[in-house]
């Protein structure tokens, strides 16, 4: 276990009705993740996401085959998207998504923030593995995390909207670090 500081993020993402919060525990080789949604571990070294699955102390590599045919379908009806960054600070940067056809309309403006620090972590191996399961290709450099975003699509008459913020970003100590992530390392990787 890397014994050091790492940094936390903590995001609020709406989706349609509901609301989840992410708290991330970013290290230079893992990054935990909790959510209402269940506790998940990406670890460096295996180049994979593993759903934390405590009542039975594994990790259960997370299945993304259904996630990239789904991809790939909504890819081949989206409307052909202009993307452009623009500076805003030496710190932050706006990225904005815009393309419609016959199928449909999309748009989205996404913040993208800076932190030194987060070069140091795991965070751009991560975002590179979760990259191949998202819609758009964002571009970010290794101290780089999409801070916020507000995306609207819609296709053949289905509208999505999708807010997310982040709501807390700091540097802890790995005494701070939530128990449960200390625990999740020590679990049986299940196939």
């Amino acid at each position: 276990m890397d014994k050091m500081k790492a940094i936390l993020i903590e995001k609020r993402n709406n989706l349609q009705e509901s609301e989840i919060t992410l708290t991330e525990y970013i290290t230079s080789n893992y990054m935990y993740t909790v959510s209402s949604n269940g506790d998940y571990l990406y670890i460096k070294e295996s180049n994979m996401i593993y759903h934390v699955d405590h009542n039975s102390m594994n990790l259960r590599p997370m299945d993304f085959d259904l996630k990239k045919t789904q991809v790939e379908q909504i890819k081949k009806i989206l409307p052909e998207s202009s993307i452009t960054y623009t500076k805003k600070s030496e710190t932050s940067r706006i990225c904005k998504i815009d393309g419609r056809n016959t199928h449909g309309v999309i748009k989205a403006d996404i913040g993208i923030r800076k932190i030194p620090e987060l070069a140091d972590t795991c965070f751009a191996d991560s975002y590179e593995f979760s990259q191949q399961f998202g819609i758009f290709e964002i571009i970010l450099e290794p101290s780089e995390f999409i801070d916020n975003m507000e995306m609207h699509i819609n296709i053949e008459g289905s509208s999505n909207y999708t807010n997310s913020r982040t709501i807390k970003v700091e540097m802890i100590n790995w005494d701070n670090i939530v128990e449960n992530f200390e625990q999740a390392y020590t679990y049986s990787v299940i196939s």
